[in-house]
């Protein structure tokens, strides 16, 4: 699997990373003194102080710049997505994500690496998990776009949807020379970001305060999990 580094962390190589997502100066501080490996700020969750939260994470660990629109489950009103992502790309975050089913998406992924800036390609849904075959189109999808990172985001609803994420996450990581990752949200879920590393799973999300997702897991037992 093809390395790509943010900052001086490695995606695609030795264990899982884990992320940490922020929403306030609290969430910043609890990332920080933690031992995550890249923080996420989260600019549709903070949308009056997301600049000040990327300045507090800036140089002290890797940034994943997201604002999720709210048809893929965020706060972000559909109409000012592609505004809003610009404006993070102009804060040079060492990655951002775009949302591959978007409409702008090729063009911010253009401008995206024009600035130097890794992407990562997600897709999200909040209500079901699809086929394997989807789940690996959507895979594709981000890859075909040009993203550095490919990321697909489900909720499951029983064992067989969690099977089903983690079977295309691995058809995927052999067909596909990209970090991948692969999540089953929710408390059903949990079995992915735990054993998602063994299947090809590049990074895991974690909480240090508030968990930005359903199922996340504390930083301190993801990392003893993973790290052991």
């Amino acid at each position: 699997m093809r390395e790509v580094y943010l900052a001086d962390v490695a995606l695609g190589s030795g264990r899982a990373k884990i992320i940490v997502a922020v929403a306030s100066a609290e969430d910043v501080r609890l990332a920080l003194e933690s031992e995550c490996d890249i923080v996420e700020v989260r600019a549709d969750l903070a949308p009056t102080e997301w600049e000040e939260l990327l300045q507090a994470v800036r140089g002290r660990r890797p940034i994943l710049a997201t604002v999720r629109s709210e048809s893929e489950g965020g706060k972000c009103p559909d109409a000012l997505y592609e505004e809003t992502v610009t404006r993070l790309l102009a804060q040079s975050p060492e990655a951002i994500d775009v949302q591959v089913d978007h409409p702008a998406a090729a063009t911010l992924v253009q401008r995206a690496h024009e600035v130097g800036c890794k992407v990562v390609g997600s897709f999200h849904d909040f209500a079901a998990t699809p086929s394997v075959e989807k789940i690996c189109e959507k895979f594709a999808d981000a890859s075909e776009l040009g993203a550095d990172v490919c990321k697909v985001a489900l909720m499951p609803h029983g064992g067989k949807d969690v099977l089903t994420v983690l079977e295309a996450l691995r058809l995927t990581a052999a067909e596909i020379n990209r970090p991948l990752i692969g999540i089953a949200m929710g408390k059903v879920g949990q079995l992915s970001r735990l054993a998602g590393p063994d299947f090809g799973n590049c990074a895991t999300f974690a909480a240090a305060g508030n968990a930005s997702a359903p199922g996340q897991l504390r930083v301190d037992q993801l990392r003893q999990i993973i790290c052991d």
